[in-house]
């Protein structure tokens, strides 16, 4: 009875995912593989959002791609995540105020392996390049170099990760989300106090 019910419950699971890819499909101009869409969320134009293999974005996401959004591969969004790709025009030339008719369009590109925090905010024309983190809260206003870790309104780079170990990782195939969403994939998590990690890596 019991394998009955499992083998029901993968085809329910098969349907419902399949489902779902097709109306993400409908609603971004390009969609990959495993694309994992919390709600709530609020997208503009979008049909100008694609997205590449692995990517989850978490609830409450609200983003405007007037402009063009761009996503890689292994791509983590957190809760209530921001992304503007226009702004009003109020430079040289503007015709009325507090801004005019003109809205000029900036695209945001997030390249692959890129971790964005809970409640970040991505600016118009910003690119955060390959391995980057995004923290928590964070207001990026430019662009974040390849590895880097930024926090902070305006965002600043805090730190670099370490380059060794994430070309290796990146070599061996180490992508949380492809991993986490792949058949048979690790799906467990590990739960321990920072000092407990330290002591359980040796550092």
């Amino acid at each position: 009875m019991s394998s009955l019910i499992d083998i029901v419950s993968k085809y329910v699971n098969k349907v419902k995912k399949e489902h779902e890819s097709n109306s993400l499909k409908k609603m971004f101009g390009n969609t990959g593989r495993n694309v994992v869409l919390m709600k709530p969320y609020f997208f503009e134009e979008a049909k100008n959002i694609s997205i590449e293999d692995y990517v989850y974005i978490g609830p409450g996401a609200f983003w405007d791609a007037t402009g063009g959004i761009r996503i890689g591969e292994n791509v983590m969004f957190g809760p209530r995540t921001r992304i503007w790709t226009l702004n009003h025009n109020f430079y040289k030339g503007a015709e009325y105020i507090p801004y005019d008719f003109y809205d000029i369009l900036k695209p945001v590109t997030i390249h692959s392996n890129v971790w964005i925090g809970l409640g970040a905010m991505i600016c118009p024309g910003v690119t955060v390049h390959e391995g980057a983190i995004v923290g928590m809260g964070a207001v990026v206003t430019k662009d974040v170099p390849p590895l880097a870790i930024v926090g902070g309104n305006p965002a600043k780079i805090l730190r670099y990760r370490d380059e060794e170990e994430y070309y290796r990782l990146k070599a061996e195939g180490k992508q949380y989300l492809r991993e986490k969403y792949s058949p048979g994939g690790r799906k467990d998590k590990i739960r321990v106090s920072w000092e407990e990690y330290l002591k359980i890596k040796g550092i």
